[in-house]
């Protein structure tokens, strides 16, 4: 006897595909093939339907509608995690406005397929989902998921390494962390995120952001020898790119205005700063320099001269972007006062002008961001903190 497709199924996927689609609007091979897949699903052949899904799927591959069809006609033959296989790649091509219905027949198939035994060595009636352990992982489940929180789905997955809601969980914390990534140019971030989901909805849009911030890196270099080959050559691209940066933006000037100076009639301080003995060493895996400055203002004659020597360990960087200066140092403060009158300490901090713009990073893993080296050019700030964070991604991996 034919099994029969649940009432509230049936008019789920009767709605989803009644809706205006484009199949609808261009018939096709494609189009036929699912129609008729369709309604051998409402009429109860299942196994018919799911060969014209798969047929569909060898048409066009890209298209949502066929797997869709697909993941109901194997929850209908209690295939449950082939459907939720199937629905889970409906999700990644289907509409914004579709995927809600989708996610929610998946929802279903990992359910069933958590109280259910395999259809290929059991022929008994599915097992209810009334094991405590089983239970608890629900209810875990359905107080998370909705959840903004990365967190949370860390959480689940701690605990339920081989749970029912693994895709699930591992899809909703994808999108968490790529939204946390944003338009970021850490490569060591965006490599950390593609081994973590290396065939997750977003790895190729990786794949091309890490290519083209690479190229960007190769591009800063004077002499361009395409693409590296090794490791070794591309950690050598990566600190020459640094290198020249530095040579061709050494010493710079900027003012400095502070709200206390203001209130006794003290004008903007004048700061020069300059780069010396910069090193980028590949072997040890560091950057090494000396930051030489003088501060000037109105009521004072020059400041003595500053040295301030630096080295940084490209293996413990990590978290790398471009921050401005004063919103760093502002920051620093507030950290360094352990959280004692933050505003005040926000609003007596450095106005500069021009803006400097610091290439920040976490170093050994030390709360908040550090100023590794500073320029007053942004797009320069940009370009080193690719090539910062590209070796310091090298370094990590000897």
């Amino acid at each position: 006897m034919k099994s029969e497709l649940p009432p509230s199924l049936a008019l789920v996927l009767c709605l989803l595909f009644a809706l205006p689609s484009v199949m609808a609007q261009t018939p096709s091979s494609y189009d036929s093939t699912v129609r008729s897949g369709n309604a051998q699903l409402q009429a109860g052949h299942d196994e018919r339907a799911l060969s014209s899904a798969q047929l569909a799927i060898k048409m066009n591959s890209r298209r949502w509608e066929a797997h869709a069809l697909a993941g109901g006609a194997l929850m209908n033959l209690k295939r449950y995690e082939e459907a939720a296989d199937e629905l889970s790649e409906a999700i990644a091509r289907a509409p914004v406005e579709k995927q809600p219905v989708l996610r929610d027949l998946r929802k279903q198939s990992l359910l069933a397929e958590a109280g259910a035994p395999s259809h290929e060595t059991q022929t008994a009636a599915p097992a209810p989902l009334s094991t405590p352990t089983t239970q608890a992982e629900i209810v875990l489940w359905k107080s998370i998921e909705s959840s903004s929180s990365a967190d949370d789905f860390e959480a689940y997955l701690r605990q339920y390494p081989h749970g029912a809601f693994y895709p699930l969980a591992t899809a909703h914390l994808e999108a968490l962390e790529w939204t946390r990534l944003g338009n970021s140019q850490d490569l060591y971030g965006l490599e950390a995120f593609l081994k973590r989901f290396p065939d997750g909805m977003h790895a190729s849009l990786v794949h091309d952001r890490i290519r083209a911030l690479e190229g960007k890196v190769i591009a800063c270099n004077a002499h361009d020898t395409g693409t590296p080959t090794t490791d070794a050559d591309a950690l050598g691209v990566a600190l020459g790119c640094i290198q020249k940066a530095v040579q061709n933006h050494a010493a710079f000037s900027y003012s400095e205005t502070r709200e206390a100076q203001a209130n006794q009639g003290i004008g903007p301080t004048q700061v020069t700063e300059e780069f010396r003995d910069f090193q980028a060493d590949a072997t040890a895996c560091e950057l090494r320099y000396t930051m030489v400055g003088s501060r000037v203002h109105d009521k004072s004659a020059q400041s003595p001269t500053r040295n301030f020597a630096r080295t940084i360990a490209l293996s413990t960087v990590t978290n790398v972007s471009v921050r401005p200066l004063d919103d760093l140092v502002r920051e620093l403060m507030i950290r360094a006062s352990a959280g004692r009158r933050p505003e005040s300490l926000a609003k007596w901090g450095p106005k500069l002008d021009p803006p400097v713009f610091a290439v920040a990073g976490q170093v050994d893993d030390k709360d908040g961001s550090v100023a590794l080296l500073t320029f007053l050019d942004k797009d320069v700030a940009d370009t080193v903190s690719v090539a910062v964070s590209w070796a310091a991604s090298l370094c990590k991996s000897r």
